[in-house]
């Protein structure tokens, strides 16, 4: 069965590392021939609005570009340099959402590519969730070696738990 449908999940800080990572992510797919589906997820921090007079010193500066912005323009960015299709989601939740509902969407993919920061527990916990809840095939793309990773791949590990859902997973990742 062919890759045609690749989920990138967006969350987190755009730090030079994740923006390489999804650079190298967007290559992949791009090897595929697959599609890239980007969810990009930030936590919903509820925060009283401030009140800014139209003339005040606020008005006059311009506005800054957030993390999921910047994000998904480096998705954007990369899906150009590479000619591959790309499509753009994002929202904002409560960050104990967000695992489960990446879960949710990477049923519907061939593919999920998450970019992995070290030490992170948000990243752990998505993984996780990923791993156990979509029973699709997961492939991890660490931030910090980003650079030195080849944009294709020969060996693959499987998890294997005897499961429907772990067959449908490994049926998934026969790659020509």
């Amino acid at each position: 069965m062919p890759i045609k449908d690749v989920l990138l999940p967006l969350i987190g800080e755009s730090y030079e590392p994740t923006l390489a990572a999804i650079e190298k992510c967007v290559a992949l797919a791009a090897g595929l021939g697959a599609r890239v589906t980007a969810l990009a997820l930030e936590d919903q921090v509820l925060v009283r609005p401030k009140v800014v007079s139209p003339d005040g010193p606020a008005a006059a500066k311009p506005a800054e570009t957030s993390d999921m912005q910047r994000l998904l323009n480096a998705l954007n960015d990369a899906a150009s340099r590479k000619n591959v299709r790309a499509e753009r989601r994002s929202g904002k939740m409560p960050v104990e959402q967000i695992a489960s509902t990446l879960a949710e969407h990477a049923r519907f993919n061939d593919l999920t590519l998450v970019t992995v920061r070290p030490h992170d527990s948000c990243t752990e916990r998505v993984i996780e969730t990923l791993l156990f809840e979509s029973g699709r095939p997961l492939l991890l793309c660490p931030e910090h070696r980003a650079a030195e990773l080849r944009a294709n791949f020969e060996n693959i590990v499987i998890a294997w738990d005897n499961s429907a859902r772990a067959a449908r997973a490994v049926g998934c990742t026969a790659v020509p």
